[in-house]
């Protein structure tokens, strides 16, 4: 599942439409739940840095949720 989301979320890579920006993010949050679930902490932490990195400035109330998401979720791994 872990594999899927990456697929999904380097598909929308650099795109700029709203909808796809939004995806990505989805895909980058599942993405970080799997490799958490799995016990690949420090690995969820790196997917969660990514999208604090591409979307941490975002101001779409969609995004932002995401990100703070993200936020709640690589404090809750240390």
């Amino acid at each position: 599942a872990a594999a899927i989301f990456a697929s999904i979320a380097g598909r929308f890579l650099g795109a700029d439409a709203p909808a796809h920006r939004l995806w990505q993010a989805k895909a980058l949050v599942n993405q970080g739940i799997t490799l958490a679930a799995l016990g690949r902490g420090e690995a969820a932490i790196a997917v969660y840095d990514d999208l604090l990195a591409r979307f941490g400035e975002a101001t779409q109330a969609p995004l932002r949720k995401l990100v703070a998401k993200a936020k709640s979720l690589k404090a809750r791994l240390g």
